[in-house]
């Protein structure tokens, strides 16, 4: 069995220990800011490892991200794993499907009943949560995060460090650029470029913002669906 560590400790951290351990891991512990915050987030045992920058990897140790914000996931990948060069856990429950051709990208956590089709390509450090689908010769930059249940159609391209919220979809072939947010519940029927937040027409726009961004979306970068 493989040693693993997690970055943080929250609800997610605990998602992707269990879909570690079911994988055949074996958790080590977590890395969080204090022993304060492991424990205000009713982390499982083991223990609270310590801070990141204090920290020093036993050999053969993996690491693998447990948080699903893009801005502090693309600061910890930056740090730890482009510059120090941490190994990164490649995760992929027992229960998840990966069909011939797929090539998985390093760092990538899949969780239960996910499916990657036929020649697919998520790019490294992806996560996909229960239930997601990545369509047949799709093919998607590094850090995107998928909640549970979003479906890529077939021939899908994706930039890098979008986030896409529970239950959304992106109709076949399109493209997506960089750093999008998709809405809980859309369907993407357009080609969307980069930085936009798409959300329905029926939903206010504050319902899914995430601090501490602004308010309101300029006009330049909202995107609406019927």
């Amino acid at each position: 069995m493989t040693d693993l560590v997690i970055f943080g400790s929250g609800g997610f951290a605990r998602e992707v220990a269990a879909y570690a351990v079911d994988a055949g891991f074996t958790l080590r512990g977590f890395l969080d800011l204090s022993r304060t915050a492991w424990e205000e987030h009713g982390a499982p045992a083991p223990a609270w490892l310590g801070r990141p920058e204090d920290y020093q990897p036993a050999p053969g140790e993996v690491f693998a991200l447990g948080m699903a914000e893009i801005a502090v996931r693309t600061e910890l990948i930056a740090r730890w794993f482009d510059d120090a060069g941490w190994p990164a856990a490649t995760i992929i429950h027992p229960t998840a499907t990966v069909m011939p051709g797929a090539e998985i990208g390093p760092g990538t956590v899949l969780g239960p009943r996910v499916h990657i089709g036929v020649n697919a390509r998520p790019g490294p450090f992806t996560v996909m949560n229960y239930g997601c689908s990545f369509g047949h010769d799709g093919v998607s930059g590094r850090n995107n995060v998928f909640s549970s249940g979003v479906q890529l159609a077939g021939y899908v391209t994706l930039g890098a460090n979008n986030f896409f919220g529970i239950a959304a979809s992106v109709q076949p072939r399109l493209t997506l650029g960089d750093g999008n947010r998709i809405q809980a519940g859309v369907s993407v029927a357009a080609n969307v470029s980069s930085g936009a937040f798409v959300f329905r027409k029926d939903q206010p726009k504050t319902a899914f913002l995430f601090a501490p961004q602004a308010a309101t979306p300029t006009p330049s970068n909202e995107v609406t669906t019927p």
